[in-house]
Protein backbone atom coordinates (compact mmCIF):
# COMPACT_ATOMS: atom_id res chain seq x y z
CA UNK A 1 0.00 0.00 0.00
CA UNK A 2 1.99 3.63 -0.84
CA UNK A 3 0.79 6.84 -0.95
CA UNK A 4 -0.71 8.22 -5.09
CA UNK A 5 -1.10 11.96 -4.66
CA UNK A 6 -1.65 14.37 -1.03
CA UNK A 7 -3.29 17.37 -2.65
CA UNK A 8 -4.49 20.25 -0.60
CA UNK A 9 -8.15 22.22 -1.09
CA UNK A 10 -9.52 25.28 -0.16
CA UNK A 11 -12.24 23.97 2.05
CA UNK A 12 -11.89 24.11 5.94
CA UNK A 13 -14.06 23.16 8.77
CA UNK A 14 -14.47 23.96 11.95
CA UNK A 15 -13.45 21.83 15.04
CA UNK A 16 -13.83 21.35 18.48
CA UNK A 17 -9.68 21.11 18.26
CA UNK A 18 -9.51 24.58 16.06
CA UNK A 19 -10.42 25.07 12.01
CA UNK A 20 -9.40 21.87 9.72
CA UNK A 21 -7.83 21.68 6.08
CA UNK A 22 -9.53 19.61 3.42
CA UNK A 23 -6.98 16.97 1.97
CA UNK A 24 -7.78 15.27 -1.12
CA UNK A 25 -5.75 11.66 -0.22
CA UNK A 26 -5.13 9.01 -2.80
CA UNK A 27 -3.76 5.53 -2.07
CA UNK A 28 -3.00 2.62 -3.81
CA UNK A 29 -3.49 -0.89 -2.59
CA UNK A 30 -2.13 -3.62 -4.20
CA UNK A 31 -3.13 -6.20 -1.71
CA UNK A 32 -5.84 -7.22 0.52
CA UNK A 33 -8.13 -4.78 2.37
CA UNK A 34 -6.62 -3.58 5.50
CA UNK A 35 -6.98 -0.81 7.84
CA UNK A 36 -5.08 2.12 7.60
CA UNK A 37 -4.02 5.09 9.94
CA UNK A 38 -2.08 8.19 8.14
CA UNK A 39 0.52 10.35 10.33
CA UNK A 40 0.47 13.91 9.57
CA UNK A 41 3.55 15.96 11.05
CA UNK A 42 3.57 19.51 11.00
CA UNK A 43 6.53 20.89 12.58
CA UNK A 44 5.98 19.73 16.41
CA UNK A 45 2.93 18.84 16.18
CA UNK A 46 1.47 15.50 15.08
CA UNK A 47 -1.59 14.37 14.29
CA UNK A 48 -3.45 10.62 13.41
CA UNK A 49 -5.92 10.11 10.90
CA UNK A 50 -7.93 6.90 10.57
CA UNK A 51 -8.36 6.39 7.54
CA UNK A 52 -10.72 3.10 7.95
CA UNK A 53 -10.22 -0.01 5.52
CA UNK A 54 -8.42 0.63 2.46
CA UNK A 55 -10.01 -1.66 -0.45
CA UNK A 56 -7.80 -3.50 -3.23
CA UNK A 57 -6.75 -0.72 -6.16
CA UNK A 58 -6.86 2.64 -6.20
CA UNK A 59 -8.55 4.45 -2.97
CA UNK A 60 -9.64 8.04 -2.72
CA UNK A 61 -10.42 10.11 0.28
CA UNK A 62 -10.83 13.34 2.14
CA UNK A 63 -8.97 14.02 5.49
CA UNK A 64 -8.67 17.09 7.63
CA UNK A 65 -5.55 18.03 8.88
CA UNK A 66 -4.51 21.39 10.99
CA UNK A 67 -4.72 24.64 9.21
CA UNK A 68 -1.36 26.24 9.11
CA UNK A 69 -0.30 30.02 8.83
CA UNK A 70 2.78 29.95 7.48
CA UNK A 71 5.27 27.67 5.25
CA UNK A 72 6.37 24.37 6.94
CA UNK A 73 6.97 20.92 5.72
CA UNK A 74 4.45 18.05 6.31
CA UNK A 75 5.33 14.69 6.66
CA UNK A 76 2.63 12.16 6.11
CA UNK A 77 3.29 8.41 7.49
CA UNK A 78 1.36 5.50 6.06
CA UNK A 79 0.52 2.70 8.34
CA UNK A 80 -1.41 -0.32 7.79
CA UNK A 81 -1.90 -2.81 10.76
CA UNK A 82 1.27 -0.81 12.67
CA UNK A 83 3.76 -1.57 9.93
CA UNK A 84 4.65 1.51 7.57
CA UNK A 85 3.52 1.36 4.45
CA UNK A 86 5.03 4.80 3.18
CA UNK A 87 6.08 7.87 3.55
CA UNK A 88 5.83 11.33 1.92
CA UNK A 89 7.58 14.86 3.03
CA UNK A 90 6.04 17.76 0.95
CA UNK A 91 6.28 21.92 1.46
CA UNK A 92 3.05 22.82 2.97
CA UNK A 93 1.79 26.42 2.03
CA UNK A 94 -0.94 27.88 3.77
CA UNK A 95 -4.57 28.39 1.76
CA UNK A 96 -6.42 31.17 1.85
CA UNK A 97 -9.54 31.62 4.08
CA UNK A 98 -12.67 32.26 1.79
CA UNK A 99 -15.95 32.88 3.07
CA UNK A 100 -18.97 31.38 1.03
CA UNK A 101 -22.36 32.86 1.18
CA UNK A 102 -25.09 30.43 -0.23
CA UNK A 103 -28.34 32.14 -1.21
CA UNK A 104 -31.23 30.35 -2.22
CA UNK A 105 -33.27 31.16 -5.44
CA UNK A 106 -36.44 29.84 -7.34
CA UNK A 107 -38.41 30.36 -10.09
CA UNK A 108 -42.16 29.89 -10.46
CA UNK A 109 -42.32 28.38 -14.08
CA UNK A 110 -46.08 27.35 -13.87
CA UNK A 111 -46.94 24.57 -16.21
CA UNK A 112 -43.50 24.09 -18.18
CA UNK A 113 -42.47 20.91 -15.68
CA UNK A 114 -45.56 19.42 -15.17
CA UNK A 115 -49.47 20.16 -15.38
CA UNK A 116 -50.46 23.41 -13.42
CA UNK A 117 -52.99 21.74 -10.93
CA UNK A 118 -49.71 19.50 -10.21
CA UNK A 119 -47.37 22.43 -10.16
CA UNK A 120 -49.64 23.92 -7.43
CA UNK A 121 -49.47 20.60 -4.74
CA UNK A 122 -45.73 21.04 -5.92
CA UNK A 123 -45.07 24.29 -4.74
CA UNK A 124 -47.17 23.55 -1.67
CA UNK A 125 -44.73 20.66 -0.72
CA UNK A 126 -41.84 22.85 -1.31
CA UNK A 127 -43.43 25.26 1.41
CA UNK A 128 -43.90 23.04 3.53
CA UNK A 129 -40.45 21.68 3.48
CA UNK A 130 -39.66 25.45 3.70
CA UNK A 131 -41.27 26.09 7.30
CA UNK A 132 -39.27 22.97 8.09
CA UNK A 133 -35.98 24.06 7.22
CA UNK A 134 -36.66 27.80 8.79
CA UNK A 135 -37.85 25.71 11.88
CA UNK A 136 -34.86 23.57 12.30
CA UNK A 137 -32.36 26.42 11.60
CA UNK A 138 -33.70 28.92 14.06
CA UNK A 139 -31.38 27.91 16.71
CA UNK A 140 -28.16 28.77 14.19
CA UNK A 141 -26.43 31.70 14.29
CA UNK A 142 -28.76 34.77 12.92
CA UNK A 143 -26.43 34.67 9.53
CA UNK A 144 -26.93 30.83 8.77
CA UNK A 145 -30.56 30.49 9.17
CA UNK A 146 -32.33 29.70 6.41
CA UNK A 147 -34.47 32.19 4.37
CA UNK A 148 -36.54 31.82 1.15
CA UNK A 149 -37.85 34.90 -1.01
CA UNK A 150 -41.09 32.93 -2.59
CA UNK A 151 -41.33 34.83 -5.90
CA UNK A 152 -44.74 35.84 -7.05
CA UNK A 153 -47.54 35.77 -4.80
CA UNK A 154 -49.40 33.15 -6.54
CA UNK A 155 -48.21 29.74 -4.36
CA UNK A 156 -48.46 31.59 -1.15
CA UNK A 157 -52.36 32.13 -1.50
CA UNK A 158 -52.80 28.33 -3.11
CA UNK A 159 -50.62 27.18 -0.10
CA UNK A 160 -53.20 29.27 2.52
CA UNK A 161 -56.24 27.94 0.76
CA UNK A 162 -55.04 24.47 1.14
CA UNK A 163 -53.38 24.32 4.66
CA UNK A 164 -55.16 23.50 7.88
CA UNK A 165 -54.74 27.28 9.92
CA UNK A 166 -52.13 25.75 12.16
CA UNK A 167 -49.88 25.57 9.05
CA UNK A 168 -50.70 28.78 7.96
CA UNK A 169 -50.05 30.21 11.57
CA UNK A 170 -46.00 29.07 10.88
CA UNK A 171 -45.99 30.06 7.86
CA UNK A 172 -47.11 33.82 9.04
CA UNK A 173 -45.31 34.22 12.22
CA UNK A 174 -42.09 33.62 10.02
CA UNK A 175 -43.19 36.30 7.61
CA UNK A 176 -43.05 38.31 10.40
CA UNK A 177 -40.20 37.42 11.46
CA UNK A 178 -38.37 38.23 7.65
CA UNK A 179 -37.39 34.55 7.63
CA UNK A 180 -39.93 34.06 4.43
CA UNK A 181 -40.58 36.90 2.28
CA UNK A 182 -43.47 37.09 -0.30
CA UNK A 183 -42.91 39.91 -3.35
CA UNK A 184 -45.41 42.15 -5.07
CA UNK A 185 -47.13 40.93 -8.05
CA UNK A 186 -49.37 37.73 -8.37
CA UNK A 187 -46.88 36.09 -11.16
CA UNK A 188 -44.59 36.46 -14.05
CA UNK A 189 -46.79 38.58 -16.15
CA UNK A 190 -45.89 40.23 -19.30
CA UNK A 191 -46.07 43.78 -18.24
CA UNK A 192 -45.84 45.37 -21.87
CA UNK A 193 -49.46 43.54 -22.53
CA UNK A 194 -50.19 45.09 -19.58
CA UNK A 195 -52.46 48.20 -19.11
CA UNK A 196 -52.05 50.92 -16.27
CA UNK A 197 -54.66 48.82 -14.08
CA UNK A 198 -54.12 45.97 -14.90
CA UNK A 199 -50.20 46.45 -13.93
CA UNK A 200 -51.92 47.95 -10.41
CA UNK A 201 -54.12 44.82 -10.35
CA UNK A 202 -50.98 42.51 -10.21
CA UNK A 203 -50.57 43.76 -6.72
CA UNK A 204 -54.05 43.20 -5.20
CA UNK A 205 -53.49 39.21 -4.22
CA UNK A 206 -49.94 40.07 -2.25
CA UNK A 207 -51.29 43.09 -1.25
CA UNK A 208 -54.53 41.74 0.70
CA UNK A 209 -52.37 38.96 2.59
CA UNK A 210 -50.40 42.46 3.62
CA UNK A 211 -53.52 43.64 5.07
CA UNK A 212 -54.85 40.58 6.33
CA UNK A 213 -51.61 39.17 8.25
CA UNK A 214 -49.54 42.07 8.69
CA UNK A 215 -46.73 41.25 6.52
CA UNK A 216 -44.31 43.47 5.01
CA UNK A 217 -44.55 43.83 1.23
CA UNK A 218 -41.27 45.33 0.07
CA UNK A 219 -39.38 44.07 -2.63
CA UNK A 220 -41.07 42.84 -6.42
CA UNK A 221 -39.57 40.06 -8.63
CA UNK A 222 -40.22 39.62 -12.70
CA UNK A 223 -38.41 36.94 -13.48
CA UNK A 224 -37.92 34.85 -17.84
CA UNK A 225 -39.98 37.94 -19.20
CA UNK A 226 -38.06 39.46 -22.30
CA UNK A 227 -38.77 43.00 -20.78
CA UNK A 228 -40.18 45.26 -18.37
CA UNK A 229 -42.96 47.81 -18.99
CA UNK A 230 -41.92 51.11 -18.03
CA UNK A 231 -45.03 51.95 -16.30
CA UNK A 232 -44.29 49.69 -14.18
CA UNK A 233 -41.83 51.72 -12.17
CA UNK A 234 -44.86 54.43 -11.07
CA UNK A 235 -46.69 51.83 -10.44
CA UNK A 236 -44.71 49.65 -7.84
CA UNK A 237 -43.54 53.48 -6.26
CA UNK A 238 -46.87 54.49 -6.16
CA UNK A 239 -47.34 50.99 -3.88
CA UNK A 240 -44.29 51.71 -1.30
CA UNK A 241 -42.14 49.05 -3.48
CA UNK A 242 -38.52 49.81 -2.47
CA UNK A 243 -36.59 46.78 -4.32
CA UNK A 244 -37.06 45.59 -8.03
CA UNK A 245 -35.05 42.14 -8.83
CA UNK A 246 -36.17 41.27 -12.65
CA UNK A 247 -34.34 38.56 -14.55
CA UNK A 248 -34.44 39.11 -18.31
CA UNK A 249 -33.72 36.16 -20.25
CA UNK A 250 -30.43 36.42 -22.73
CA UNK A 251 -30.77 32.90 -23.62
CA UNK A 252 -31.85 33.76 -26.86
CA UNK A 253 -28.35 35.43 -27.75
CA UNK A 254 -26.21 32.42 -27.21
CA UNK A 255 -24.24 32.38 -30.10
CA UNK A 256 -25.94 35.75 -31.83
CA UNK A 257 -25.29 39.03 -31.93
CA UNK A 258 -28.11 40.86 -30.76
CA UNK A 259 -29.69 44.29 -30.12
CA UNK A 260 -29.20 44.93 -26.61
CA UNK A 261 -31.95 45.47 -23.68
CA UNK A 262 -30.65 48.91 -23.01
CA UNK A 263 -28.13 51.22 -24.83
CA UNK A 264 -24.87 50.26 -23.08
CA UNK A 265 -22.49 53.57 -23.62
CA UNK A 266 -25.48 55.67 -21.91
CA UNK A 267 -25.91 52.94 -19.10
CA UNK A 268 -22.94 50.38 -18.53
CA UNK A 269 -22.09 46.91 -20.85
CA UNK A 270 -24.35 44.31 -20.13
CA UNK A 271 -21.11 41.94 -18.67
CA UNK A 272 -20.04 44.55 -16.00
CA UNK A 273 -21.54 44.88 -12.81
CA UNK A 274 -23.00 48.65 -12.32
CA UNK A 275 -25.53 51.12 -10.34
CA UNK A 276 -27.71 53.04 -12.21
CA UNK A 277 -31.42 55.41 -11.67
CA UNK A 278 -34.27 54.14 -13.50
CA UNK A 279 -36.70 56.83 -14.06
CA UNK A 280 -40.57 56.17 -14.56
CA UNK A 281 -42.48 58.27 -17.21
CA UNK A 282 -44.22 60.54 -14.50
CA UNK A 283 -40.22 61.63 -13.65
CA UNK A 284 -39.05 62.73 -10.56
CA UNK A 285 -41.54 64.48 -8.47
CA UNK A 286 -40.23 66.82 -5.34
CA UNK A 287 -41.98 68.88 -2.37
CA UNK A 288 -43.09 68.16 0.94
CA UNK A 289 -47.13 67.62 -0.33
CA UNK A 290 -45.58 65.41 -4.21
CA UNK A 291 -46.55 61.79 -4.03
CA UNK A 292 -43.81 59.63 -4.12
CA UNK A 293 -41.57 59.63 -7.63
CA UNK A 294 -40.95 56.72 -9.40
CA UNK A 295 -36.87 57.55 -9.24
CA UNK A 296 -34.80 54.44 -8.30
CA UNK A 297 -31.47 53.64 -7.88
CA UNK A 298 -30.14 50.61 -8.98
CA UNK A 299 -27.49 48.25 -8.98
CA UNK A 300 -27.55 46.37 -12.18
CA UNK A 301 -25.68 42.70 -12.29
CA UNK A 302 -25.42 40.52 -14.90
CA UNK A 303 -23.40 37.15 -15.49
CA UNK A 304 -21.80 36.34 -19.11
CA UNK A 305 -23.06 33.19 -20.58
CA UNK A 306 -25.63 32.81 -18.09
CA UNK A 307 -29.50 32.42 -19.09
CA UNK A 308 -30.62 35.80 -17.56
CA UNK A 309 -28.99 39.21 -16.39
CA UNK A 310 -30.10 39.73 -13.18
CA UNK A 311 -31.39 43.57 -12.13
CA UNK A 312 -31.58 44.60 -8.36
CA UNK A 313 -32.93 47.61 -8.38
CA UNK A 314 -33.71 49.77 -5.29
CA UNK A 315 -36.41 52.11 -5.20
CA UNK A 316 -35.80 56.08 -3.94
CA UNK A 317 -39.23 57.78 -2.91
CA UNK A 318 -38.00 60.07 -0.67
CA UNK A 319 -39.89 63.78 -1.34
CA UNK A 320 -37.92 66.73 -1.53
CA UNK A 321 -34.52 65.17 -1.18
CA UNK A 322 -32.50 65.44 -4.93
CA UNK A 323 -31.23 62.67 -6.38
CA UNK A 324 -27.98 62.55 -7.76
CA UNK A 325 -25.46 60.50 -10.01
CA UNK A 326 -28.63 59.87 -11.74
CA UNK A 327 -29.13 57.57 -15.22
CA UNK A 328 -32.32 57.52 -17.01
CA UNK A 329 -33.53 54.12 -18.29
CA UNK A 330 -36.05 53.49 -21.33
CA UNK A 331 -38.07 51.01 -21.05
CA UNK A 332 -36.94 47.82 -21.48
Amino acid sequence: MHIVAVEPTVFFVQTVSGLQQGVGLTLANDGVAARATLVVRLGPQETRVDLGTVPPGTHRQRIYMPDVRETTQAEFTLLADGQVQDRRTLTWTPERHWEIYLVHGSHHDLGYTDLPSNVLREHDRFLDDILRFCEETANWPEESRFRYVVEQGWSVLHFIEHRPPDVVDRLVRLMREGRIEVTALFGNETSELCGHEEQIRLLYPSFRLKRRFGIPIRTAELNDIPGVSWGLASVLAGAGIRYFAPAIPDYFAWGFQVHPFWDEEAVLPRDMIGAFWWEGPDGPLSGPTSRPSATWPAAWLTWPGAATLTIYCALSFRAGIGTTRRRTCASA
